[in-house]
């Protein structure tokens, strides 16, 4: 966050700011009355700490008292600021007493304004972008208005126009002239893909972009996802491009000149006013020559053959083509010194606001007459500065861009032997270049007198690394381009970092002109090796691309794979072919450098893998006792700077090849066992230990490995948990009399029967477990209503409970209406959890009987649905000890007329006598019942928790948890909540 970096000092309410000079770190004052930024006292000290050369001028400074101060020169200093490095220039004067003011050359470089509150002066972020009419009065704002709208816009879904002025002709070598056509065959894409490439080729279609063709010859196209892109329905956005290699193979190159870079910023000077004009798709507003139609035709799998009828992406001539359009349009120079162009890239200078008016009126005209779209977003009109052809544009003049220093300004200070040999490598590739090299690197050279283990990092140490550091990015060793010459670009790619180096040859030395690196993606470290090599020469061209477009150049890499995919024979079915693909609107040639050779972009992409091993005790002392007497230490030796131990296999069948395991430092522990768990696809804690200990060592490996898997949040998502969640068993619902809790469920999806019927309503009386069926069609909320008060509540009464779980007619409103307006209180169970429901147990019973009665003709069910009611309530419950029948009536059910008359005839108890004891009974069993529930909950209770035990979590504010997440819905289980 920017507030972070603004501080008070001393009580000052005036903001001051931290910022980084080559790895020192400056707080200067923030002054938005400064035009300029201007190191004050101790200036010499830190010049010659970073060995600047100042640069003379004649501008003079003016304190707000009016006292003037002595310039001594002025130098540009790469300021890092907000995580961000850019070149400032600064004004030299020792006798100012603050030792840095940062002006406002500096606020607009780094996008940060002024702002007055109580507190006095605050800092706000503004970004990066310029506002277009910046420093305009409002009547300039609207006569660049109405400017603006004499250019020919282009916004998507409209069809684009064409050029009549020229068109795009395909001709062939002389040796290819009568050879047969190129046919190849489409490779199916999966149906994501395929979808989004139909989307895109009915747009083609639409904007007539393409058409449906007869041609003998058949391309391919290959689909590009874009990055952070999706289109309709979330699906995968694709851009296709034409595989045009066989086709350029054919091709007689174009030999029309392309606009030379060198001549272009040479004739650019400091100028007020700038705009940038940008073409809308400028090779699609080309029309492609109906002969030469039938070349570029393309098979798309399941769709049929088309071909293009504007100048599509990817063939070799379509700059040339361009180039000549634009000379045509623009008319080869005639508009200079104000507008220059750079194939599809107009830009239009000036230094009043009335000549620059001008300039883009004229530059509209010839546009509107060629029939050319511009791409109304992407230009600018009228801002103070814009980046160009690799450099910043501004009302200054021109200075570099500092994004190609940024990759030494970063680099970061060495903290191994291998990282220091590495920077020492890098810096010894140019040391032709730098006046007393021996006595510069020597504090650096001394780290590594007596084979170290460790680099002892000294002040005299950090002293020369940022002079060497500011050595690297100052000439002669970084270059202005002289683009009458061939670039070459090197790259290299390592497990965590890829990097690149434009260099131009001059007079047999080897020149910077920029660098480029970044670290790797979490994800793009597991890629192949081939994968890592094509990324990087993929993000290093296309970071270079304003010094290489149009004109050729060499890629060189100690990767041999990047050769073989650029080889039209070779089949693409991967990203490096979709990459090759993007790199085809280049003329290069690729060549292969061994890596030891490949010091530069080796280093900068390396930079990052440096450890730091005085942070593990362990391993520093392990290292250091092997290094010093490796024979008193026979299981570990040192190869390659890496301690090994040897550990044998406890069992016959371990690969020999491993028992020197490799030693780990601390640092890099956890990422060890994050990329084996992650690669083995999260396996448990014994599996994964098993795999750790084939390759490697440490101490405490194993607490370290079941403590991630303990935090893995793949495996809390995705794997059923093992801890015991389900706790004891809770208290019973008690119940004196029956018909006082009832209790309901459904039991779905039945067979559908003769009648019409597939679902079974339930309702059970908790006390006396009398159980009510009803056979209904459909679920719905009005109809339950009713059943359950016509059957229920008219019959028995009203309930003081009931209990039911959360479906969606019991929570629903209308059977809510129906609790609240009887007074009942409503007990659903907690989600997911049916146990708690007593009814769920009878419903297994219900399901066992209609099985045993329904074996024959399912679709009957439901006529046997009161026979099945009339077993559950005749039969004694295992809970109560009587049945239902018994309970409520007192005696149990009489199923056969003649057992009225042999109660009669009983003559061993008189009748008087038996109906007494039938009253003293019926009494009682209400208690007698109440009892036996008691006793068995007790029982279930007792046998539940013997599995179960108290678990009691608790859970802090802000703490993650984890929901379990279950099935909404299951067309094969015939559900859908």
């Amino acid at each position: 966050e920017i507030g972070e970096l603004i501080v008070r000092v001393d009580g000052d309410n005036r903001p001051f700011a931290k910022v980084d000079i080559m790895g020192i770190p400056v707080i200067g004052l923030l002054d938005c009355g400064a035009q300029m930024t201007v190191l004050g006292f101790g200036c010499d000290k830190l010049l010659r700490d970073l060995k600047l050369k100042l640069q003379s001028t004649d501008l003079k400074l003016t304190t707000a008292g009016g006292s003037r101060l002595e310039v001594k020169g002025y130098v540009d200093l790469p300021v890092t600021f907000n995580g961000r490095t850019q070149l400032v220039t600064t004004v030299v004067a020792p006798t100012l007493k603050r030792r840095l003011i940062l002006g406002m050359n500096f606020w607009n470089v780094f996008g940060i304004e002024p702002t007055i509150n109580q507190d006095g002066c605050a800092v706000e972020e503004i970004g990066a972008e310029l506002e277009e009419d910046s420093g305009l009065t409002e009547e300039e704002k609207q006569k660049l208005e109405d400017v603006k709208k004499k250019f020919k816009g282009f916004e998507e879904g409209d069809k684009l126009d064409i050029t009549p002025l020229i068109s795009h002709k395909i001709e062939f070598e002389d040796q290819y002239k009568n050879a047969g056509p190129i046919r190849l065959n489409p490779y199916p894409w999966s149906p994501e893909i395929q979808r989004s490439v139909n989307e895109e080729l009915d747009k083609w279609l639409a904007s007539g972009v393409v058409e449906r063709s007869n041609s003998d010859w058949a391309l391919l196209i290959v689909p590009v996802t874009k990055k952070g892109e999706s289109g309709a329905e979330g699906r995968i956005k694709v851009r296709m491009c034409l595989d045009a290699r066989k086709l350029n193979e054919r091709t007689r190159r174009d030999a029309y000149p392309l606009p030379h870079q060198d001549r272009i910023l040479g004739r650019l000077g400091a100028s007020k006013y700038l705009s940038t004009i940008d073409l809308s798709k400028a090779f699609w507003q080309i029309p492609l020559d109906p002969e030469s139609r039938k070349y570029t035709a393309f098979r798309i799998f399941g769709r049929g053959l088309f071909q293009f009828t504007r100048l599509p992406f990817g063939l070799v001539n379509s700059p040339a083509t361009l180039s000549r359009l634009m000379d045509q349009v623009l008319g080869y120079g005639e508009l200079e010194p104000n507008v220059f162009v750079y194939l599809d890239d107009i830009v239009i200078v000036s230094n009043t606001f009335e000549e620059h008016l001008r300039s883009l009126e004229e530059v509209a005209r010839r546009l509107q007459a060629a029939n050319l779209s511009i791409n109304i977003e992407k230009s600018k009109f009228c801002v103070p500065e814009l980046p160009y052809l690799g450099f910043v544009l501004s009302k200054n003049g021109i200075r570099p861009n500092p994004d190609k220093i940024e990759a030494i300004v970063n680099f970061d200070r060495p903290t191994s032997i291998r990282s220091l040999r590495r920077f020492l490598g890098m810096i010894n590739y140019y040391r032709r270049f730098i006046s007393e090299f021996s006595e510069i690197t020597a504090p650096l050279t001394n780290l590594l007198k007596g084979k170290p283990k460790i680099v002892q990092w000294s002040d005299e140490a950090e002293k020369a690394f940022i002079v060497l550091k500011e050595k690297l990015i100052t000439a002669p060793i970084l270059a202005c381009p002289d683009f009458g010459r061939p670039f070459t670009i090197q790259t290299d790619a390592s497990d965590t970092a890829i990097a690149g180096v434009l260099t131009q040859d001059v007079d047999g030395s080897e020149h910077v002109i920029a660098y480029f690196s970044r670290k790797l993606t979490t994800s793009q470290r597991s890629w192949k090796a081939a994968e890592k090599e094509g990324v990087a020469a993929l993000e290093a061209i296309e970071k270079f691309r304003p010094y290489v477009e149009g004109a050729r150049f060499t890629l060189i890499t100690d990767s041999s794979a990047l050769s073989f995919i650029m080889n039209s024979k070779w089949k693409p079915s991967s990203k490096l072919s979709r990459w090759s693909m993007l790199l085809q609107q280049y003329d290069m040639l690729v060549k292969h450098r061994k890596g030891s050779e490949n010091v530069v972009p080796d280093a900068l992409s390396r930079a990052v893998e440096a450890i730091d091993l005085s942070k593990d005790d362990w391993y520093t002392r392990m290292y250091k006792k092997v290094l010093d007497s490796p024979d008193s230490y026979p299981d570990f030796k040192i190869e390659r700077e890496k301690l090994y131990k040897f550990v044998s296999s406890p069992t016959d069948t371990m690969d020999y090849r491993f028992e020197w395991k490799l030693c780990v430092p601390e640092d890099l522990r956890v990422e060890v066992i994050k990329q084996e768990h992650d690669q083995s696809l999260h396996p448990g804690f014994e599996k994964l230990i098993k795999k750790l200990k084939i390759r490697y060592y440490w101490p405490k490996m194993a607490s370290q490995a079941k403590k991630h898997i303990r935090s893995c949040n793949v495996c809390k998502q995705c794997k059923p948990s093992t801890l015991p969640t389900a706790p004891v068993m809770g208290n019973q619902r008690l119940s004196s009399k029956p018909f006082q809790i009832l209790a309901l469920d459904f039991i779905q999806n039945l067979p559908r029967s003769r009648n019409g019927k597939s679902h079974l309503l339930v309702l059970m009386d908790l006390f006396s477990k009398w159980t009510l069926l009803i056979p209904i069609r459909k679920i719905e909320s009005k109809e339950v209503c009713r059943l359950v008060e016509d059957c229920w509540f008219r019959r028995f009464g009203t309930p003081e409970v009931v209990i039911s779980d959360n479906a969606t007619t019991f929570i629903g409103k209308e059977f809510q209406a129906l609790l609240t307006r009887r007074g009942i209180q409503h007990w659903p169970n907690s989600r997911h959890h049916s146990q708690a429901n007593p009814v769920e147990r009878t419903n297994r019973t219900i399901n066992a009987c209609l099985r045993s009665y329904m074996d024959k003709d399912q679709r009957l069910w439901d006529t046997r649905i009161a026979e099945v009611e009339e077993m559950v309530n005749t039969t004694i419950h295992s809970s109560t000890g009587l049945s239902p029948y018994r309970i409520l009536y007192g005696h149990e059910k009489i199923t056969m007329g003649n057992e009225h008359r042999l109660e009669r005839d009983d003559k061993d108890i008189p009748m008087e006598e038996r109906d007494e004891l039938r009253r003293k009974l019926n009494e009682n069993v209400f208690k007698v019942v109440a009892d036996n529930l008691k006793r068995s909950h007790d029982k279930s209770q007792k046998t539940y928790n013997l599995r179960h035990r108290k678990f009691c979590p608790t859970y802090l504010v802000g703490q993650k948890v984890y929901k379990r997440n279950f099935k909404q819905s299951s067309a094969a289980e015939r559900y859908n909540a």
